[in-house]
């Protein structure tokens, strides 16, 4: 282990490496059994130990924990955010990395790595309680998919990847969406993706109306508006199409046979 004091923000930091059999070429969804086999083999020897030690000592305290991997050209990259853990988050902190890994570009397929490496340090007093999921988001549905229901990208789960305007957020560990932010005066609008597995489901507009009601917006979906006012369904407006009036012919012919009956 190598231990990293280079300023203030990282004192006390340690990185724990793991080098690889074999040169290992990430893919898509295949090497998430070796990702999650490494980080239990880390939580074992690790934050079990560092943690449950502090437990008997009396003081709660947690991890500041980044996941990292080496390339065989010696380039080191950061995979996700630095997280805050407590001893409970191990399956919360494997969903993550694996989510974020599936997301990325070829840069993680093309290029075999040769070392994991975790980054971390003790810090006191627990973290928050984590989820990938927000337990309060509220969701619309359609067709069978639950859409969130949320102007703001920080509320739609766990932000795998933020530059700019663009979004990449983890809702659950089989869905994602992507979110195209932009900003006006009057009227910012979301473009939005939403995958399922990794396959585009649906897109779809928010349009905000109000800025000083969290939540407001008009969601532009298919041929459908549904209009939200701080999160609840307030109106929906549903293009339908429908046949042209077609003139029809007057019967010159008066009929004469009628039947009556009384109920």
């Amino acid at each position: 282990m190598t231990y990293l004091k280079n300023n203030k923000n990282m004192k006390n930091w340690i990185n724990k490496e793991y080098i690889l059999d074999n040169n290992l070429l990430l893919s898509h969804g295949g090497t998430n059994d070796i990702i999650k086999d490494y980080i239990t083999k880390f939580w074992n020897e690790i934050v079990e130990t560092e943690l449950s030690q502090s437990l008997g000592s009396g003081g709660d305290k947690h991890l500041f924990l980044m996941f990292r991997i080496k390339f065989n050209n010696n380039q080191i990259a950061t995979v996700g955010q630095l997280k805050k853990i407590n001893l409970e988050d191990k399956e919360y902190f494997i969903e993550y990395i694996i989510d974020v890994i599936d997301l990325k570009t070829d840069i993680y397929t093309e290029i075999p790595i040769n070392f994991i490496i975790f980054s971390y340090g003790v810090r006191e007093g627990l973290a928050p309680t984590k989820s990938l999921e927000n337990k309060e988001l509220k969701f619309q549905s359609w067709y069978n998919n639950k859409l969130p229901i949320a102007w703001n990208p920080n509320n739609y789960g766990t932000v795998l990847k933020h530059k700019g305007n663009l979004w990449i957020i983890a809702i659950n560990n089989k869905i994602t969406v992507h979110i195209d932010q932009i900003i006006r005066k009057k009227n910012s609008i979301n473009l939005v993706e939403y995958y399922k597995n990794n396959k585009l489901m649906y897109k779809w507009k928010d349009t905000q109306t109000n800025p000083s009601i969290p939540n407001s917006f008009n969601r532009e979906i298919g041929k459908s508006t549904y209009h939200f006012k701080n999160t609840e369904l307030i109106l929906v407006r549903l293009i339908k199409k429908t046949n042209p009036l077609i003139k029809t012919k007057i019967d010159n012919t008066r009929a004469t046979k009628f039947i009556t009956m009384d109920l």
